[in-house]
């Protein structure tokens, strides 16, 4: 094989990844306020993740009311993901192993 087809092969396999990885870093999901207080603070992981990777909220600088949707790209490549949220008073909750492939809407209900 020479240099050139192995360069052009290795670059092939590079773009495809980078395309692959670039498609799912932009999953977006709408997530739905069904609870009986505002969101003001909403972090999303990988299930089973250390670290949560996105504030969602402190992105937009607002708060998620009940009844209201918010829009949201996840992370990274999987399927499940683990919501921390914030409630306006003060109460907390984390849902784990959501299903994000399952379907484009998670539904935040009471815990």
């Amino acid at each position: 094989m020479t240099m050139t087809v192995r360069t052009g092969a290795v670059a092939f396999v590079l773009g495809t990844l980078f395309a692959i990885g670039a498609a799912w870093a932009d999953r977006s999901v709408q997530v739905v306020n069904l609870t009986r207080t505002a969101i003001i603070g909403l972090q999303v992981r990988p299930a089973g993740g250390t670290m949560w990777v996105i504030d969602a909220l402190a992105k937009t600088r607002r708060t998620l009311g009940i009844q209201k949707v918010l829009v949201i790209s996840l992370p990274g490549g999987g399927c499940a993901y683990d919501f921390r949220l914030l409630f306006e008073d003060g109460h907390s909750a984390i849902k784990r192993r959501v299903d994000a492939c399952r379907t484009p809407q998670i539904k935040l209900t009471e815990y």
